[in-house]
């Protein structure tokens, strides 16, 4: 297949049909990592419909399945790619009691490969199940997947492919990302060989699915390197071209079954992340070569994604928006009322909380996201049971901006997590941040949450921002100012809770909780804090953590009985 040129992706855009997309609802995105759990196909595919129906009367509306672990190993009969097994190596041996993950492997790909040279297919069952159920069902694809790279010349999620083109590979020392040389192992799409062979796969997908689907994702986000190190935008041009390819596939397919096809990318969460790694996101979705789009971290939960960047391209096309949020977060405790030294014991966790993610849900309503799209959420618990109770509320607080009223919700920064710092494939995080003595910090607060409105003011909530960190020196004030105004203070040590709970390196032991009875220091959209730490000594002073709390219950309650 000819790589489309740029002159013939103008022409696309000028004919485009415009597409009306339907509602999508929730997008629960399965990763497909485990999918035959049992060394009978049928058991595994009772597990699967079993684990689907845990998606009944629940706000999701579509149902997302990776065709692959990885980009390069499919779960079904591939014609253009790999299966589990292709080769043997020192991850695929047989170990009698197998109880680490290199151990593991063998049982995973004798269950699979076995399961598929007996035609069986359970991204097909899925996406049959999903239509049974009244769901849509998107096949999704990771384009350069990662996480081969750090073996690759044994790990089971290497292709044949990548195997036979080492001359096609990034490179180590031409990595993107100066502190990870690993991601040189990925493929390099400046090749054309390359792009054919992803856009192959894409095409098999389309053509092997079309009666179930309703188009395809293409997942750009897992991960977000294409092209060595300062070579992604005088490139971009190279993605785009495969973007349209998709499109006019999709649309011949369209026209051959007489139906719309939907073109869905998940990309990196901010327009400069896009660029850095080479996707010229505005003219995908200005060309109306995609049909909706999925800003999205790696792998936590985030607050502040500027989406508004990505709804002001897309409304005036009729394009969608669907931030993505995740089942994980940085180390934290949870957020309280009324804290005690209790509420800091035991160890930190990293699922997120319902009161989170009504925050972030809160943040992209605000900004008119169209809904959401939920990443490795069904990791749950899958042998016992799909979801947990926790995973069903936050399921009903997602059904539309009105699930929301009245309910407690933290607003966060969000807290740095592996190489967030880098600007890179995602946006600088302003937390954690060290302080020195006399100079202030300024950060961003994103609040969806309207406090000075008549329900806000008919049931006035409990707020309390609360900051996080790694310590305060017995001689140290701290100064915080919220929108020019201070909130409380200065406080001192005296004013702290040590937490006596177990946490890793650098997440936050000490919080000061202030309260805010004046709830119009608080706008709804984009807030300024300003902290500034006075004296000190010579400590190490970090802030690692600040949660705006909103707590409607307690309040609400007790007026109810007044």
């Amino acid at each position: 297949m000819k790589v489309i040129p740029a002159i013939l992706i103008c022409v696309l855009s000028s004919v485009a049909v415009a597409r009306d997309v339907p509602n999508l609802g929730v997008m629960l995105n399965d990763d497909g990592d485990l999918l035959f759990l049992h060394n009978n196909p049928e058991a595994s595919i009772r597990a699967t419909k079993a684990s689907m129906d845990a998606m009944r009367g629940t706000p999701i509306k579509t149902f997302m399945l990776s065709v692959g672990a990885g980009s390069d190993i499919l779960h079904y009969d591939t014609k253009v790619a790999s299966i589990y097994g292709w080769r043997e190596t020192k991850w695929t041996k047989k170990f009698e009691n197998p109880k680490n993950e290199e151990e593991m492997w063998h049982p995973r790909i004798v269950k699979e490969r076995g399961a598929i040279e007996k035609g069986h297919d359970l991204i097909r069952v899925s996406g049959e199940y999903a239509r049974e159920m009244g769901l849509r069902f998107f096949p999704s694809f990771r384009m350069n997947d990662d996480h081969f790279v750090f073996d690759p010349h044994e790990y089971p999620l290497t292709g044949e492919f990548w195997d036979n083109n080492q001359d096609l590979i990034i490179g180590l020392e031409r990595s993107p990302i100066l502190s990870q040389k690993m991601y040189g192992n990925l493929l390099d799409f400046s090749h054309a060989k390359v792009r054919e062979h992803r856009l192959a796969v894409v095409r098999e997908v389309i053509d092997r699915y079309h009666d179930i689907s309703e188009g395809i994702e293409l997942d750009f986000n897992r991960t977000q390197i294409f092209f060595p190190r300062g070579k992604a935008g005088e490139r971009a041009h190279l993605l785009t071209a495969m973007v349209a390819e998709v499109r006019r596939y999709l649309d011949e397919a369209g026209k051959k079954n007489g139906r719309d096809y939907y073109l869905v990318v998940r990309v990196p969460p901010t327009l400069k992340n896009c660029h850095w790694a080479g996707m010229e996101v505005e003219k995908w979705i200005e060309q109306r070569l995609v049909d909706a789009v999925c800003p999205s971290q790696l792998m936590t939960l985030a607050h502040d994604m500027p989406v508004d960047e990505f709804v002001k391209l897309a409304k005036p096309v009729g394009c969608k928006v669907y931030p993505y949020l995740y089942p994980r977060t940085s180390y934290h405790w949870d957020f309280t009322r009324e804290p005690t030294a209790e509420a800091y014991a035991g160890r930190a966790q990293r699922e997120v909380t319902p009161i989170l993610v009504r925050g972030a849900a809160q943040n992209y309503w605000h900004q008119a996201a169209d809904g959401f799209g939920l990443f490795n959420f069904h990791h749950e618990d899958m042998a016992v049971r799909p979801f947990s109770d926790r995973l069903y509320r936050i399921l009903r607080d997602l059904d539309g901006p009105k699930a929301l009223t009245i309910a407690d919700k933290v607003f966060a920064i969000t807290p740095a997590y592996y190489l967030d710092h880098e600007d890179t494939y995602q946006y600088r995080k302003q937390v954690p941040v060290a302080l020195k003595s006399g100079q202030p910090v300024k950060l961003t607060l994103m609040v969806g949450e309207d406090l000075s409105s008549p329900l806000a003011k008919d049931v006035p909530p409990y707020v309390a921002l609360r900051l996080g960190f790694n310590t305060v020196p017995e001689d140290a004030k701290v100064e915080v100012m919220l929108n020019g105004r201070a909130p409380v203070g200065p406080f001192g040590r005296d004013s702290t809770i040590q937490a006596k709970g177990a946490t890793p390196t650098g997440s936050p032991i000490v919080f000061a909780q202030l309260r805010l009875d004046d709830h119009s220091i608080v706008k709804q959209g984009v807030n300024e804090i300003t902290v500034t730490l006075h004296g000190g000594s010579e400590a190490e002073v970090k802030l690692a953590e600040v949660h705006l709390g909103v707590i409607y219950d307690r309040q609400y309650l007790d007026l109810l009985y007044k």
